[in-house]
């Protein structure tokens, strides 16, 4: 209904952007507690399928580079091939949109958020590294708690919920996740998933 509402003067605009903005907060906000409810549940049926992760990737980030225009922010890709992940597509696509829209949200305008994809022995790892401020240290241990949004949740819409989401689906999927600042400037976010061996 608020879309199909047409208002000509600038105040009246003004005021139908922020409650079109109101209204997707509270939107996210539902499909995010549904979803923790039934992650806390375990009443979520996981269809596990091998993966080739370069590609599936690549198809996240091609609609996430989109979002990232309007920050005039960069998505840098190093990603391997040959890589091959079992999990369920659906929810692990849930876990890297996450991780991204949190780069998004704290990292600066102009700036960059580079993806990485490698294989370390017989681990696979995908690393979200963005050029925001950073997690303040003492938040760092309770990052991945429900609502907790930390020291710079101000900087965005944030419902605190995402990353325990992430979390979650991770330990689901047997694999781990974790958070940490980088000497340079920024967060980093890293899953690390045992290599299907085909």
């Amino acid at each position: 209904c608020a879309d199909m509402i047409q208002v000509h003067d600038k105040e009246n605009k003004e005021l139908l952007d922020i409650l079109k903005e109101r209204l997707n907060f509270v939107s996210r906000l539902t499909e995010q507690l549904f979803m923790l409810a039934k992650l806390e549940n375990q009443s979520i049926k996981y269809h596990d399928s091998y993966v080739e992760m370069k590609s599936y990737l690549n198809n996240i980030l091609n609609a996430f580079e989109i979002e990232c225009k309007d920050k005039n922010v960069i998505v840098r890709r190093k990603l391997e091939e040959n890589i091959y992940f079992y999990i369920d597509s659906f929810h692990f696509a849930q876990v890297i949109q996450n991780l991204l829209q949190n780069a998004l949200n704290y990292t600066n305008d102009n700036s960059t958020i580079f993806i990485n994809l490698k294989k370390i022995n017989s681990q696979g790892i995908i690393e979200v590294i963005d050029q925001g401020p950073g997690i303040k240290e003492e938040d760092l241990p309770h990052i991945f708690e429900r609502y907790y949004q930390g020291q710079y949740a101000t900087k965005s819409r944030s419902q605190g919920l995402g990353l325990s989401i992430a979390s979650q689906i991770i330990k689901q999927e047997k694999g781990q996740i974790k958070a940490e600042n980088l000497p340079e400037g920024g967060a980093k976010f890293t899953i690390i998933m045992t290599i299907d061996k085909r």
